[in-house]
């Protein structure tokens, strides 16, 4: 066990000095506001969003980017979605609503796609705010890049379950900017996207990922990076998205994100599961110690893992202005590992539906 624990924790200390070197290489995308008409669109899918559309369609019509349209597409709503959209709009022609019979996210979102032939395309989910200057920020690293990811903390974090969230949300944000950094994108979220849509019709669109319950974010991405895309990361401005209220919907949502990791590629799948070792190790050896079964070794382990893991989030959150959630760290450590296999096993064998 000693052997083994040695390996492990080796592995798991050269995969946080790599995410540190990804996030020395990244860079920010050096974000300018192009021409004051660029030829882009925004496009939000929703479904039973009424009370949050209206908020999400105000913050986006008062953009910094002169006649920037926006596409909302209604994916079968029951709840008044549609005419909270267009109240928020206060008639601004610049909103456009699409309503599609309910057939799941993806298929929303590339009915929003093929509704509007803006060459540069960026996405919110319908429950969220981007701020101000988020689409010039967006706009100007797709000058550089054909897809470019922003990070999209979660909110509120009143409550301890609201906190954790919000920390394991960082923490992967710091993931994916590192692997953008070292060229390998793996990663990002739907909550602050874009791309071209060259890019999206060189990547074989979103049609190849239909079959898979979520993806439209992460996934897409990785087919623009596998095209020959340039991927770039836009730390800021963050666009904050709803956390989850309840452990039940926390585990729901790790389900539909992890679920994707059956369409990595062989090289991202093999350092999933060798970083994830470290996760099976604190699973299985830190009880068998407790109890006796085995040595200290898994105990050292664990208390080696909270201690890289503190210090890269340290440096990695410093980046995105969110060092305040590192409080959480603790109780995240002691949940993350069982929640991360679990979610990833069950999600192999289906999930529940988007919304």
């Amino acid at each position: 066990m000693l052997y083994v624990t040695v390996i492990i924790c080796s592995v798991y200390g050269f995969a946080i000095g790599a995410t540190l070197l990804g996030l020395r290489r990244s860079g920010a995308a050096v974000a300018t506001l192009p021409n004051s008409r660029p030829d882009a669109v925004v496009i939000v899918a929703a479904h039973n969003e009424a009370s949050c559309i209206g908020a999400c369609v105000r913050a986006l019509l008062e953009q910094d980017v002169a006649d920037l349209p926006v596409v909302v597409v209604d994916d079968g709503s029951s709840d008044g979605s549609v005419a909270e959209a267009h109240r928020a709009a206060n008639g601004d022609p610049r909103l456009r609503v699409l309503s599609v019979s309910r057939r799941g996210k993806k298929r929303a979102v590339m009915a929003g796609i093929e509704a509007t032939t803006a060459g540069r395309l960026l996405f919110t989910d319908a429950d969220c705010v981007p701020p101000p200057g988020w689409a010039g920020a967006m706009l100007g690293a797709l000058e550089q890049a054909d897809f470019v990811a922003g990070y999209a903390p979660l909110v509120p974090r009143t409550t301890l379950l609201g906190k954790v969230a919000a920390l394991e949300a960082a923490a992967n944000a710091v993931t994916a900017e590192a692997m953008v950094g070292l060229g390998n994108p793996l990663m990002c979220s739907a909550r602050s996207m874009g791309y071209s849509r060259r890019a999206y019709e060189e990547a074989g669109g979103l049609e190849p990922h239909l079959h898979e319950p979520s993806g439209d974010d992460t996934l897409m991405m990785q087919a623009v990076h596998r095209s020959g895309g340039r991927v770039r990361y836009v730390p800021q401005p963050a666009v904050p998205g709803r956390g989850p209220s309840t452990l039940a919907e926390w585990t729901r949502q790790k389900r539909r994100h992890l679920s994707t990791w059956r369409r990595f590629s062989i090289p991202a799948t093999v350092a999933g599961l060798v970083v994830r070792s470290m996760d099976v190790l604190v699973v299985l050896g830190v009880p068998a110690a407790l109890l006796g079964l085995v040595g200290a070794a898994p105990l050292w382990a664990f208390g080696f893992k909270v201690v890289v893991d503190g210090a890269g989030l340290t440096w990695g959150l410093g980046r995105l202005g969110e060092r305040s959630l590192l409080t959480a760290l603790p109780l995240l450590e002691l949940v993350h590992s069982p929640l991360v296999l679990v979610s990833a096993v069950r999600g192999a064998f289906g999930v529940p539906p988007w919304k």
